[in-house]
Order: C-alpha cells, then sequence, then structure tokens
C-alpha cells in the first residue's frame, strides 16, 4: 500500500495563497507555508516625543576642544553603563542645574559677544549732516564650531537658558556638564544605574565617599 501524504488534504491560510507553492496546481504546501508570518511591530517613540534634541552651537578653538572632551566622557559613560549618550548627559545636568541653584556651583561664563545678538536698525533723515565714507564690508574669518545635540526635557532646556541670560548658551551647557564630570571623577557625586526593561538609565547623586558601587563591587574614580 503506498504511502499517503499527510499535508495532501490541508488548505493554506488566505494569507498564504500567494505562496509559490500554493500557485502551481496539485502541489501540497510545504510546512514552511503552513508557519504564520510575523508582523512588523510598530516602534514605540514615546521617549523621544517627551524629549526633543535640543542643540548648542559651540565656537571658539578653546570652548571646542572642551565641549569634545565632554563629548567623549558622556559617551565613555554611556557605553560603561549600558545606556545612552543622552541620558547620561541629562543625568549630569539634572545634578548640575540643582547644583547651581544649591549654591554648589558657581558659574562663570562671559558675556556674549556676537554683534548679531545686539541687532540695531537705522533711519535716513532728510536732512544735511556731515559728510562720511561709506565702509567695506568686514571680511568673514572661518570659524571653528561645533554642535552638541542632547535628548532632554523641555523643562531642562528652559532652566538652561534662563540660567545662561545674555551668556553664550553653548558655553554653559559646556561648563555645567564639565563641573558635573569633575565631580563624578572625584567620587564626590555618584552615578547610580538603575535597571530599566529596555535600557539602563543612570541618575547622579551626591555622595561624600570617594567610590561608586555597583553588584557589590567597588572602583575608584578619582584620579581618572
Amino acid at each position: 500500500m503506498p504511502r499517503r501524504d499527510p499535508f495532501e488534504n490541508l488548505t493554506l491560510p488566505s494569507a498564504d495563497r500567494h505562496s509559490p507553492s500554493a500557485d502551481a496546481p496539485g502541489t501540497p504546501p510545504s510546512p514552511l507555508d503552513l508557519i504564520p508570518r510575523a508582523k512588523p511591530k510598530k516602534r514605540r517613540r514615546e521617549w523621544e516625543r517627551r524629549h526633543k534634541s535640543y542643540t548648542y552651537w559651540v565656537s571658539g578653538q578653546d570652548l571646542v576642544t572642551r565641549a569634545k572632551a565632554v563629548r567623549e566622557s558622556i559617551r565613555g559613560l554611556a557605553e560603561a553603563y549600558m545606556t545612552t549618550t543622552d541620558q547620561v548627559a541629562e543625568a549630569l545636568m539634572s545634578a548640575a542645574l540643582d547644583a547651581v541653584r544649591d549654591g554648589e556651583i558657581e558659574l562663570q561664563v562671559q558675556p556674549n559677544s556676537n554683534p548679531k545678538a545686539r541687532r540695531m536698525t537705522v533711519e535716513v533723515v532728510r536732512e544735511p549732516g556731515w559728510k562720511r565714507d561709506i565702509p567695506r564690508p568686514k571680511g568673514r574669518s572661518r570659524k571653528i564650531t561645533l554642535v552638541l545635540a542632547y535628548r532632554w526635557s523641555k523643562e531642562m532646556h528652559q532652566r538652561i537658558v534662563t540660567l545662561a541670560g545674555n551668556a553664550r548658551i553653548g558655553e554653559v551647557v559646556v561648563t555645567l556638564l564639565e563641573e558635573a564630570l569633575e565631580r563624578v571623577r572625584k567620587g564626590i557625586w555618584t552615578l547610580r544605574p538603575r535597571v530599566v526593561a529596555i535600557t539602563q538609565e543612570t541618575q547622579v547623586e551626591v555622595n561624600l565617599s570617594n567610590s561608586w558601587k555597583i553588584g557589590g563591587s567597588s572602583s575608584n574614580l578619582s584620579g581618572t
């Protein structure tokens, strides 16, 4: 007695009738045709909607060098704590702003000397006056610039803007992050990891000890 094909009486689901094995007449479906196809999952972007990406322009050789060092330090911490640079930067900035409010950090930045920040207007008076030469425009020098971009809350951005006042906001951001990173290096502040569902978040807390702990083991941060 010949062996029967166990799949000869099976019918394909409606979603799989367009498979190559279903188009051939008299061809029984393969086991692969009977496996439900996975539906693509839509990525949730609640965190991105709550945390807009804010950009801060940094200009000048010295400030750009400092900003690059800050950016690399934040990236290194993000890799060490298995989280994102945005979450590390947000934790550092939040602690720095609170420290300025409590008088722990004294912010010293230069006022904005950019002439574009102080615009004027003129009017033509149809009356005689002194003769004057029409000046030629100054040549534009190529400035060294850098853009720092981090995702954090609108409230935090507004706190930075209010604190900056008439100072360059990019310099304020760099200075605050520098102050926070320096306190982490010295062990004055502690990065405390917090496990979440997908990624690991970090918090900065004030600590008078010179070490930070993860999983029961301690490591010294001073001098790094």
